[in-house]
């Protein structure tokens, strides 16, 4: 039996469409608690329901690590889908980092990572030494497009979501740039940490929305011309809002780390080093190239078609599955 865990309740059809083999699938929904107690009792649930010889395929990764460790005393085999650990140096990615490293070590976690240089650099930071699969997430450009007939506001710059996104240094880029509207989209906390500095430049040149709910976040990226993040973490973070905003057209300005180097390289996109003012002046530059702008995102749109398309990932986690049976 393969066991199918995801982090919302509705099953992803794309992830489960890959398996040829009976499974079931187990999800937090209809669960009680905050978010990880949900996640920690589907994992718990699915321990106790699977047997020797079983496979557990996880869309959370921190669920395929949390149930390695509630099997460790039966042969099972885990699929841990595109590990995300920052090495942030607080007192929960300390626990998460615990959790990760010795759950890695073993060969009964097959892990998968969205860019080649972001498993050499969890082996370098986690100090273990592990092969990873390469699976990129999912490229699904009309799942995106969908009601979606926002007019482009000229010379706006997009930078929103929930983790990984540098928040100081946006507001030090919108600070260095006057004359340049800013849509930010962001959590309540993020407001809250910055919300002196923000509440200033919303009377300047900050469009902020805080809380939004989805339709109105793609609203608001739909409505800009750049997208801009500057990002905290070597991680795969704001990975798939990179996505949506190539579905829409938008071109990618980001931070040089190991995962972006994966997508946004040979022209696909502008990696911007820590300098405010590189990304200032890489900002102002394809504001006023259209042309330029247009060409990246072209590149980028036809390399995830071609890389990280739907089939490729169900053809890929198939192979995953079929070598670990």
């Amino acid at each position: 039996m393969i066991y199918v865990l995801f982090d919302n309740p509705s099953k992803i059809a794309f992830v489960t469409d890959a398996i040829t083999e009976p499974y079931e699938v187990m999800n937090i929904g209809g669960r009680k608690g905050p978010f990880l107690m949900k996640v920690f009792s589907c994992c718990k649930d699915t321990a106790g329901r699977v047997k020797d010889g079983d496979v557990i395929v996880c869309w959370l990764d921190l669920m395929g690590v949390l149930c390695w460790h509630l099997c460790k005393r039966k042969k099972v085999r885990i699929v841990a889908i595109n590990i995300l650990l920052k090495e942030k140096a607080t007192l929960k990615n300390r626990i998460y980092r615990r959790l990760y490293r010795s759950a890695l070590k073993d060969k009964n976690l097959v892990a998968t990572v969205t860019a080649p240089e972001y498993g050499k650099y969890l082996n370098s930071f986690l100090g273990i030494d592990r092969e990873y699969e390469l699976l990129h997430d999912a490229y699904n450009p009309e799942k995106w497009l969908q009601g979606i007939e926002e007019p482009v506001e000229p010379g706006t710059v997009f930078c929103g979501g929930r983790n990984g996104r540098d928040w100081a240094k946006v507001i030090e880029i919108a600070k260095a740039m006057p004359d340049v509207k800013f849509n930010l989209v962001m959590p309540g906390e993020v407001y809250q940490e910055f919300k002196g500095e923000l509440d200033v430049l919303k009377n300047q040149n900050v469009r902020l929305s805080v809380d939004v709910k989805r339709g109105d976040f793609a609203k608001v990226l739909a409505s800009s011309e750049l997208v801009a993040m500057p990002l905290d973490s070597q991680s795969p973070s704001g990975l798939l809002v990179f996505y949506e905003a190539t579905a829409k057209g938008k071109m990618i300005i980001t931070s040089d780390t190991v995962t972006t180097r994966e997508y946004f390289s040979d022209g696909r996109g502008a990696l911007c080093s820590e300098a405010v003012s590189k990304w200032t002046e890489t900002i102002r530059f394809y504001l006023d190239n259209a042309d330029k702008a247009k060409e990246c995102n072209e590149k980028l749109n036809s390399f995830l078609m071609e890389k990280c398309s739907v089939g490729q990932f169900q053809h890929k986690l198939a192979d995953i599955i079929s070598n670990i049976k």
